[in-house]
């Protein structure tokens, strides 16, 4: 039998986003390293509006 992942030790990567209110992010463990990744995606999608007009 495979131990449930609630057993009490808590998950050392998460990544929680919210784009409300513009933009929140909390992250830990390699969820971390998501975050520059989203920033820039957002980035690269607000330029490719302007750039249309």
């Amino acid at each position: 039998m495979r131990p449930s992942k609630t057993s009490g030790d808590p998950t050392r990567d998460s990544l929680s986003v919210e784009l409300g209110q513009w933009f929140k992010a909390h992250a830990t463990g390699r969820g971390v390293l998501a975050i520059p990744l989203i920033v820039a995606i957002l980035a690269i999608l607000e330029a490719a509006r302007l750039l249309r007009g």
